[in-house]
């Protein structure tokens, strides 16, 4: 006699099909996700790390260099739109009373007699024809220590003598306060300048392709020329390796570098992979301690410092196939300037 089997049934073999096939989609479905969530976790230690390495960069720097104020002025007070402009140098000039003699001033020095002489020629009226050189009779004037210089309402009453109506990054003579107040610190660019007053670094935001949504931060060097011998550089070229663009002989105000444009104004600090979402740093003192000396307010005596926020992503090519949002991260750090003497611009 044969035995007989039971047979599976064909729903039975549906059902346990459709089991197995439940059981292996799930599984497939958190393999994917835990690889999706190891390379987001992977993504934000790549990203932590490459922000603090930045950071870092920016600290060392900052600790090699003071705060060039001479180019907060030329850019936030004089309305400089480049790097290397003419207008380096007046930031010292304003703590200078005008000797006797020369020509009337301009700017917020107008009709102030003798406001920088003459140019070196002998003949040009300064600053405003000769606004990069020295000026002939430059020894007649005086180192009030502030900002303006003291005396300066005598000369022109339209100026209020309170030196905390003006600072390196805001002029005021209607004592509205406006200088007085918190945003003037906030810049998004740190401008540097080393102990010897020859070298300057700018640090800056720009885009990291053409079409691209992405950041990164940059950085130009220049090179102090002293074209009228007088031991004060008064014209400035970037280094050698930089190619500056600009009219000026400074870095060109372009978005665009290396990988569509054939120029380096200026070259990457921060990987291709991220995303400068942010960058700001504030300045404080608003005003160089060492060449304010005879201003009595407290914060003006105060070491430079500099605090940075730095915020980044990943760069939209980088963020594909992460689950959630594009991580981001947002550290700030406080620093003092290595510089701890006047860097002379002007005398």
């Amino acid at each position: 006699m044969f035995s007989k089997r039971k047979a599976f049934t064909i729903v039975e073999l549906l059902i346990t099909f459709s089991i197995f096939t439940i059981v292996v989609a799930i599984s497939v479905l958190v393999m994917f996700n835990t690889l999706k969530s190891a390379k987001r976790i992977r993504a934000q230690v790549y990203l932590y790390t490459e922000t603090q390495a930045l950071m870092d960069t920016l600290v060392a720097d900052i600790q090699r260099n003071g705060i060039d104020y001479e180019g907060y002025y030329a850019r936030r007070v004089k309305g400089e739109t480049t790097w290397a402009g003419n207008n380096y140098g007046q930031y010292g000039q304003t703590f200078f009373s005008p000797g006797s003699g020369g020509p009337l001033g301009g700017g917020p020095y107008a009709g102030v007699t003798g406001y920088g002489a003459f140019c070196s020629d002998g003949l040009s009226a300064y600053p405003d024809d000769c606004p990069s050189t020295l000026p002939i009779s430059s020894s007649l004037d005086t180192n009030t220590g502030s900002h303006p210089f003291l005396g300066i309402t005598a000369m022109n009453p339209s100026y209020i003598e309170n030196t905390t109506f003006m600072n390196a990054f805001c002029e005021s003579a209607d004592g509205s306060g406006q200088c007085e107040s918190i945003k003037n610190n906030k810049n998004n660019e740190l401008l540097l300048i080393n102990e010897a007053g020859d070298e300057r670094t700018i640090i800056l935001r720009e885009k990291l392709k053409a079409g691209s949504v992405d950041l990164r931060l940059s950085k130009a060097v220049l090179r102090g020329l002293d074209t009228d011998n007088d031991g004060i550089e008064d014209a400035w070229t970037c280094s050698n390796d930089y190619d500056c663009t600009g009219p000026d002989g400074g870095p060109a105000i372009i978005d665009l570098v290396n990988t569509d444009n054939p120029q380096r104004n200026f070259l990457p600090l921060s990987p291709s992979a991220i995303n400068v979402e942010e960058f700001y740093v504030y300045i404080a003192p608003l005003e160089d301690p060492y060449h304010a000396f005879g201003e009595s307010d407290f914060a003006t005596q105060l070491h430079p410092q500099v605090t940075i926020i730095l915020t980044t992503s990943l760069a939209e090519a980088f963020s594909q196939g992460i689950i959630g949002e594009n991580p981001t991260i947002t550290i700030q750090r406080t620093v003092s300037t290595g510089v701890f003497s006047e860097v002379v611009s002007y005398e």
